[in-house]
């Protein structure tokens, strides 16, 4: 062997165990911050479980994974899922990428239930020296049902999903959230029953303000408590080229729990729908009421219908259509 060969050889030999020790060190500190993270999240009242932990990824990644995570709050709230992995980049850690295998389950004290499933979900999470700074979530094939308490169920079923958030630009307090989402070709229902046309396309930007901390005991009442809201800019329905709604406006919960707020919808194409057969008996008489009611305004290129979503004590007003009421963010 030459001396060259001799000295590339040595500085391969080098560079590996440089490599590997490094690797073995951000492993441990991996490890020992996750515990840290856990034991933290234990002394609010949270437990967190993940089941056969393993760190792996040598030698330019750290990918985690576990069977079953779960959380369990003071309050008797669950939260489970099948599988979760997660990744990071040595050369870039402030990003962390991961996946979630359903399905997902939530149960509180109170009897609210939500089951989920999908076919791929994926996260991304971009940290900063704070913490989280920014949060993207998509899924392909999504199914999420929620019942509870004396509310029907309600089911959403869309091909394709996301959600992103990230802190405030106008944040009254440290948690307040920017949030976009976006459902597409959706279907609502309610007790088996439509809330709208088949494959809706559904895209949401809103604030939400005053939340509270991460594991707060009670955190509806201390949404409450912070002068909570969420400050609807957009909220778009559109289904193919027939109908549009749009909707600007604030909600948030009163100090006894219940939702005051007040939505300006905007419409377009109702009359198609609400004469199509595409909505059942009820829906259909709120979509001839909202063209009967509303006032007339030019959105873009056709002509719609304006009309205010009055929300007074949980109790929901279209006009002077009454909707039926919200259940209270939590009960004083």
């Amino acid at each position: 062997m030459s001396k060259r060969a001799k000295i590339i050889s040595a500085v391969v030999v080098v560079v590996a165990i440089g490599v590997s020790v490094a690797w073995s060190q951000i492993r441990t500190r991996v490890v020992e911050e996750m515990d840290r993270q856990i034991g933290l999240m234990a002394a609010r009242g949270v437990a967190v479980t993940c089941k056969d932990r393993t760190v792996y990824g040598f030698p330019f990644r750290i990918e985690l994974a576990c069977a079953d995570p779960g959380l369990t709050a003071k309050d008797g709230t669950t939260v489970s899922a099948k599988a979760l992995r997660a990744v990071t980049l040595l050369y870039n850690p402030f990003l962390v990428i991961v996946e979630l295998d359903g399905p997902f389950t939530l149960r509180r004290p109170d009897g609210v239930a939500v089951d989920a499933s999908w076919k791929v979900l994926q996260a991304s999470i971009r940290l900063g020296s704070s913490g989280p700074e920014r949060v993207s979530i998509a899924a392909d094939d999504l199914d999420i049902a929620a019942s509870g308490g004396d509310r029907p169920p309600v089911k959403l079923v869309a091909a394709h999903g996301e959600l992103h958030a990230r802190h405030a630009a106008d944040a009254t307090g440290p948690f307040d959230a920017d949030l976009a989402a976006q459902f597409d070709r959706a279907t609502l229902t309610e007790a088996a029953k439509p809330l709208g046309p088949e494959k809706l396309d559904i895209t949401l930007d809103a604030t939400v303000l005053g939340v509270p901390a991460p594991g707060a005991p009670e955190p509806g009442k201390a949404w409450a408590a912070n002068g909570g809201k969420v400050e609807l800019r957009n909220l778009s329905l559109v289904t193919s080229k027939e109908m549009k709604v749009e909707g600007t406006g604030s909600f948030g919960p009163r100090p006894d729990g219940l939702v005051d707020g007040r939505i300006r919808l905007t419409a377009s194409g109702l009359e198609r729908v609400a004469s199509g057969g595409k909505l059942s008996p009820e829906l259909a008489a709120v979509a001839t009421g909202f063209l009967f009611m509303g006032a007339p305004v030019e959105t873009g290129d056709k002509r719609g219908r304006a009309l205010d979503l009055v929300i007074e004590q949980g109790r929901l007003k279209l006009g002077k259509m009454a909707l039926g009421t919200l259940p209270a963010v939590y009960n004083p």
